[in-house]
């Protein structure tokens, strides 16, 4: 009885070790997330600053609309500057030689967890095409793409539908006319190619499936063919297969 006794304490210790080794590994864990998550954050934030200080800018003596060479050399994948007027949307675009590339590689082609706005690898880098697709991680704190799930909420929908996109010697006008919700793998959204083949199907999906949108300038896009740029991210939810979409009207700038 009495060796049963100690033998009940021994393992009784053996467990609260056990607990308190649990309890502290799982608060060190949540400690580097927490630093971690906020690295992430701040890598970001300065890679954009420092590229905000490379910014094309008019190019007058050639006549060419944006000059991007400052840009180019610092990274030659890059191939757009993208603004959405009023949100934290305001970044270089790069294109790699497949949709994985840049998805955790900064615009200078350093390795970084958060990686980069990137246009889909079968598109044109010349924006000839008649439907885009960008990608862009959902950083916190409204890095990168984190804006576009704002647009689900119409009061912020209605008041940031301008944008512009610049690509070497060319500006396109933005006009965002829907945000919607969407999965992983959908291919009217996430193959352009696709899309542009079954442009209508791909509005249809579009209406659909949207949070908020704009009936006339929907219409419009029926009608007139114009070319479209799709920009997508993670939704904020935690739901790891949902994805929103903000579809924009690329108005070629006179």
């Amino acid at each position: 009885m009495k060796a049963a006794g100690i033998l009940l304490k021994l393992l009784d210790g053996i467990v609260t070790l056990l607990g308190a080794v649990l309890f502290v590994t799982a608060l060190v864990w949540s400690a580097y997330s927490f630093w971690d998550n906020r690295q992430v954050v701040t890598d970001v934030r300065e890679v954009q600053r420092s590229l905000r200080d490379l910014r094309p800018t008019a190019d007058d003596e050639e006549g060419s609309g944006t000059d991007f060479r400052k840009l180019q050399e610092a990274n030659a994948d890059i191939c757009a500057w993208l603004t959405l007027e009023g949100t934290e949307i305001d970044s270089a675009v790069v294109q790699g030689k497949d949709n994985g590339t840049y998805m955790h590689t900064d615009p200078y082609g350093k390795p970084a967890l958060g990686g980069s706005i990137f246009l889909d690898a079968r598109n044109s880098r010349q924006f000839e095409d008649a439907v885009h697709v960008l990608y862009g991680h959902n950083v916190r704190n409204e890095a990168l793409f984190a804006d576009l799930n704002k647009y689900k909420d119409f009061p912020f929908f209605e008041g940031h539908r301008e944008g512009r996109l610049l690509v070497p010697g060319r500006e396109w006008k933005l006009h965002v006319f829907a945000c919607l919700r969407t999965r992983e793998g959908e291919k009217l959204i996430f193959d352009p190619e696709y899309a542009a083949e079954n442009r209508s199907l791909f509005l249809d999906y579009a209406e659909e499936h949207a949070a908020v949108w704009d009936r006339e300038m929907l219409k419009e896009m029926r009608e007139n063919g114009e070319k479209i740029l799709t920009m997508t991210t993670c939704t904020d939810d935690g739901d790891q297969d949902a994805r929103t979409a903000v579809l924009a009207w690329m108005e070629a700038a006179a």
